[in-house]
């Protein structure tokens, strides 16, 4: 669901500053084969859980990689935990990307 420009202002001067990390630590106590990791080719997004109009959702925000900024905001109809959106709620950053017609979000890192 695409936002109008008054709920999208809104859910931006809510959403909490994050500095993104573009360095990927594997620690040497984890083994190479304990562990994947995947970055798919696609846009980069933050996917929100919070609260909007009073109710639990997942607001998909789309980074504009030129302008450093958001590019689009929109919401998914998806399944979790209502524990995801309380207080700031939970973000994570990831790429979003298409599987045999399904998308798919890959997550890369939890703020």
């Amino acid at each position: 669901m695409m936002l109008n420009y008054r709920d999208s202002q809104y859910l931006l001067s809510n959403f909490p500053s994050i500095k993104l990390s573009y360095e990927k630590k594997i620690h040497k106590k984890v083994f190479p084969l304990d562990i994947i990791i995947t970055i798919p080719k696609g846009k980069k997004y933050f996917a929100w859980f919070c609260k909007f109009k009073n109710k639990p959702v997942c607001v998909f925000l789309e980074l504009d990689n030129y302008r450093k900024g958001i590019k689009n905001i929109s919401i998914f109809n998806c399944c979790f935990d209502s524990k995801l959106a309380i207080k700031k709620g939970t973000i994570f950053y990831g790429t979003m990307f298409y599987y045999k017609k399904t998308r798919c979000f890959n997550i890369e890192n939890i703020y």
